[in-house]
């Protein structure tokens, strides 16, 4: 008899843990249609790392006065433009009982990131650090942040050794023109110069006239002969001048 039990136990928790397993594990997620899904995506590709969110369902937010969007071709769906406040336009072909004809529809839409927001005022030449700065979520599709999308810094970690090049006000956001990588070089500074003129070889002093990270050109003053020379600043902080 407990025999019997054991397998009517063993039966009915494996019948249980069957049923469990395939029930979808993501069922409460709510999934985007095809015409969302191709909406969605062509507006990433205006806002590259954006959250992308319509006002209400994507394909919902379209009049079907105008687009009966069961009818639509989905492959053929493009995006035209958008208007810089949150209107996006797009064209599709229609199935139609005529045949096949060209329709155009507007969605309202968000497009949200985290861009990194100075807590307090930080000089140029400053060096750029986390703490320094707070996340603000913003909606690029819109105003000066529309304005300015390819240019505003989205990733603070990316600012590893990095310096403002110009003052950063309290609660700005940061414009990718605003900073700078820390140079190897700075003007003033004393470096030794390289010559080369075919075999030969020849070392002097020189002062650095213009900034430069290493590989990158940078113009000399020569302490001894005291002319101006284009050279490359080399990875042991030498400069390479070739006559």
């Amino acid at each position: 008899m407990k025999l019997v039990r054991a397998i009517v136990v063993i039966l009915f928790c494996t019948s249980w843990l069957s049923a469990y397993a395939a029930v979808p594990k993501d069922s409460a997620i709510p999934k985007l249609s095809p015409l969302e899904a191709k909406i969605s995506v062509s507006l990433q590709s205006l806002y590259p790392g954006a959250k992308i969110e319509c006002d209400g369902p994507c394909a919902g937010a379209i009049s079907k006065e105008e687009v009966a969007v069961e009818k639509l071709v989905i492959p053929s769906v493009q995006l035209e433009s958008d208007s810089g406040e949150g209107l996006a336009y797009f064209k599709a072909t229609q199935m139609t009982e005529a045949g096949e004809v060209l329709v155009r529809f507007r969605v309202y839409f968000h497009a949200w990131s985290e861009l990194p927001m100075a807590k307090r005022r930080i000089q140029p030449r400053e060096l750029l650090v986390e703490e320094d700065f707070k996340m603000e979520k913003v909606d690029l599709a819109r105003g000066l942040a529309r304005q300015y999308r390819g240019l505003l810094l989205t990733d603070v970690h990316a600012a590893d050794k990095i310096e403002a090049k110009n003052s950063l006000i309290q609660g700005q956001w940061v414009l990718k023109t605003m900073i700078q990588k820390i140079p190897a070089a700075r003007k003033g500074d004393h470096l030794k110069i390289v010559i080369r003129a075919g075999d030969l070889r020849l070392l002097t002093d020189g002062t650095a006239v213009t900034e430069a990270n290493l590989g990158s050109a940078i113009e000399v003053l020569s302490r001894s002969t005291k002319k101006q020379l284009s050279g490359i600043l080399q990875a042991d902080g030498t400069v390479e001048v070739k006559l």
